[in-house]
């Protein structure tokens, strides 16, 4: 298995693939719809007004990661900046918590989508 810093790389990764791609659907899905549906993150994306992009790929590997304190299950939060065509880096971010699983990639719920 992995270890941790690429597991909750490669499940960021993922995130935002479907973010991206405008898949709120498998979102919404992967993360139970906890906290954000894929309709609240479509009308989120919608009001940003700006085509997403796949940030670099060396993003992924320094993402801003705080371990949950005394979570059982392990529990991280995790944030990511947004990129956008033609502007690259964004003020908006997507925040997560990541929880450990037994799979290559965590369990995630999506808790925010926001301006810095």
């Amino acid at each position: 298995m992995k270890n941790l810093k690429q597991r909750i790389s490669s499940t960021m990764k993922q995130l935002v693939t479907w973010l991206v791609a405008g898949d709120y659907d498998a979102i919404e899905k992967y993360t139970g719809g906890v906290r954000l549906s894929a309709n609240l993150i479509s009308v989120a994306i919608f009001e940003y007004g700006h085509k997403l992009v796949m940030p670099p790929t060396d993003i992924f590997e320094n993402l801003y990661t705080v371990e949950v304190i005394g979570a059982s299950p392990r529990k991280w939060h995790v944030e990511i900046n947004w990129w956008t065509e033609g502007d690259g880096r964004s003020d908006w971010t997507l925040e997560c918590t990541f929880i450990d699983s037994q799979e290559s990639l965590l369990k995630a719920e999506v808790d925010n989508l926001h301006m810095l």
